[in-house]
């Protein structure tokens, strides 16, 4: 009875924000200004993904986006390729290798990317995938390091 009696009484010494009930929903995130512009005009933000910057601005945009996304995912499957989440576009195309995770020393070593996994060394990791987007540090096929970004 005293556990109960002393847990009531921290908790009406916490400041409110802290007393907030647990919903199981993350707790609301910040509108951008791009976002704020959208409400302004009178317009739905409507997310289309998991990252914080997929959603569209009413359901005129929305539908042109799930368009680009159809016309992507029909070129990977007619290309014999899976698509992945990224890039600009939302979605890219790849194929898992199936060297992935092999140490290589050079780009010629993979069916896919050689990945750097050291910032001195001249050693790397075959990519899981023939491609990826974003900024990695690679091994060109003379095994020097670059730095390469793909949107």
């Amino acid at each position: 009875m005293r556990g109960l009696v002393a847990a009531a009484l921290v908790a009406l010494a916490l400041p409110a924000a802290a007393q907030a009930p647990d919903t199981g929903f993350p707790p609301p995130v910040a509108l951008s200004v791009a976002q704020e512009e959208c409400i302004a005009a009178g317009q739905a933000v409507l997310a289309y993904g998991y990252e914080p910057w997929q959603w569209a601005c009413g359901a005129e945009e929305l539908a042109r986006i799930q368009e680009v996304e159809r016309r992507i995912r029909a070129d990977c499957t007619a290309a014999g390729l899976n698509t992945y989440p990224g890039g600009l576009e939302g979605w890219y195309c790849a194929a898992p290798t199936r060297d992935g995770g092999k140490t290589c020393r050079r780009a010629s070593d993979c069916e896919g990317p050689c990945l750097a996994t050291d910032s001195g060394a001249a050693i790397g990791q075959c990519g899981m995938l023939s491609a990826f987007v974003g900024c990695q540090a690679i091994l060109l096929d003379d095994g020097t390091r670059a730095e390469l970004c793909v949107d």
